[in-house]
């Protein structure tokens, strides 16, 4: 099963995508710019494109990922943790390592001096002083980009002394400088060796750094000269490994997760276009309305528009539409919500009832293999994640519904049990959805099977089954 980890930074968003083998099969660097849900989003979304219908094993790490791992019931690992796992796995005998992200700085002592494990950890506070942030913000005031003010520092003669502890007190330093002639890739050099001194003396703060040193985060991947000033400072020859922008998320890719579905979050969903397409349509503009094909994995568009008539009713169906966040664009009274559930009224004996789940895993079982191309292998390993989806995004709006209505009907599993049971015995033995199948099987063995040519055409059970009079 595919690995995903997540680095929600200060300033930017990381991924990486890892197989059974550990092997890096996707990446992905970008700023956020504060749209963090947004841009995480589109991240996962690209994800899902490229690997389509694959259940995967995601975490979420970062300085700003806490928020959104605990909206979408998703784990959450402690960035200094997940780099700790990474830098252990991929660059073992590290003695300490110096990371610089956007607007935040630390050290981790992986060892104590003498090769005894541990973990001593220090970071900066409120202030981005030392990061990513005062670089670009003195590369501002140089008017080039941190790029050319790394190019610059290449060719510097001497070092001036510039407070880094404050982007205020640096510019207060770095003016009068300029304005007295000093030359820029003068200037430039003094703004990285600003940063190494204040990273020494404001983090480190006595303790020596020594032995195998690693270099990681932005900063310190993009900016070689700022690599060559730590070295020269602490008169060490530092490590910047591969991939050395992404050791959070690697971190976070190899913590044990519960498998998800990329697709069920609310996020995954393009809420902003959905309302600009649902206000359309009840303004009696013509729309081309997206379709999510689950079998390529990929948002599609027909040809065919589409257009309210003047009596007409807008219907809108999914697991997120009790929640007023997918229709926040639409007036609440013109909202009418039904809470449509298949709650099974069938007992097995006096004592045992027939359970609700097993009846909604069953139509779940042969309209996924009818319409997206779904084995039950694959539909029973996706359950749990499907139920983990209900108690977060169905459940918690179920009473805001105006109308509750039950679907379920009292001879759907003598039918189901028709299309199910070929499915179930599909499922080899060496499988571990084997035993649930069974399970399964041994339920279906308590009713007769009932054709579909007793069905009515206007059933909802042909959702499931196929065949019926509507277009779905």
């Amino acid at each position: 099963m595919m690995r995903i980890g997540l680095d929600v930074g200060s300033t930017t968003l990381k991924c990486v995508v890892l197989n059974e083998q550990n092997e890096v099969l996707f990446k992905k660097y970008e700023r956020h710019l504060s749209r963090i849900v947004e841009k995480s989003v589109e991240m996962l979304c690209e994800v899902a494109e490229q690997f389509p219908k694959e259940k995967v094993l995601l975490s979420i790490s970062g300085s700003a990922g806490m928020g959104l791992a605990e909206r979408s019931d998703i784990q959450f690992v402690q960035e200094v943790y997940a780099t700790r796992i990474a830098v252990n796995r991929l660059v073992p005998g590290t003695d300490a390592v110096i990371e610089l992200g956007g607007e935040d700085a630390k050290i981790l002592f992986l060892t104590d001096g003498n090769n005894a494990s541990g973990l001593e950890v220090r970071m900066n506070g409120s202030c981005a002083g030392g990061t990513g942030a005062f670089i670009d913000q003195m590369a501002t005031l140089l008017n080039i980009t941190p790029d050319a003010l790394n190019t610059l520092s290449k060719e510097h003669e001497k070092i001036y002394t510039i407070a880094s502890r404050c982007g205020v007190f640096a510019k207060s330093d770095i003016q009068p400088l300029l304005n007295q002639g000093a030359q820029k890739k003068d200037v430039a050099a003094s703004i990285l060796y600003a940063v190494v001194n204040q990273t020494v003396a404001g983090l480190a703060q006595g303790r020596e750094i020594a032995g195998k040193v690693v270099y990681l985060g932005g900063p310190m991947t993009f900016l070689s000269e700022l690599r060559v000033a730590f070295d020269k400072t602490l008169g060490i020859t530092g490590i910047c490994p591969e991939n050395s922008l992404y050791f959070v998320a690697l971190g976070a890719a190899h913590q044990p997760s519960e498998p998800v579905l990329l697709g069920e979050c609310l996020e995954a969903i393009d809420v902003q276009q959905f309302n600009d397409d649902m206000n359309a349509l009840l303004a009696g503009k013509s729309v081309h309305l997206p379709v999510f094909d689950f079998v390529s994995g990929k948002r599609m568009y027909s040809e065919k528009e589409t257009k309210l008539g003047k009596e007409d009713i807008l219907v809108i169906e999914g697991i997120h539409c009790l929640n007023d966040q997918l229709s926040f664009a639409l007036p609440k009274e013109n909202k009418f919500k039904i809470y449509v559930s298949a709650l099974t009224q069938l007992n097995v004996d006096e004592h045992n009832r027939v359970p609700t789940t097993d009846g909604r895993l069953l139509r779940r079982i042969v309209r996924d293999a009818r319409t997206r191309g779904t084995t039950a292998k694959a539909t029973i390993s996706m359950w749990p994640s499907v139920r983990r989806g209900e108690e977060s995004y169905i459940f918690p709006y179920q009473e805001q519904a105006d109308v509750m209505f039950n679907s379920a009907l009292i001879y759907e599993l003598a039918v189901l049990k028709m299309y199910a049971e070929p499915l179930l015995f599909g499922i080899g033995r060496e499988e571990p959805e084997y035993q649930e199948a069974k399970r399964l099987l041994k339920f279906l063995d308590y009713f007769v099977g009932i054709p579909s040519e007793s069905v009515p055409m206007n059933s909802i059970l042909r959702e499931f089954i196929g065949g019926g009079c509507f277009q779905i």
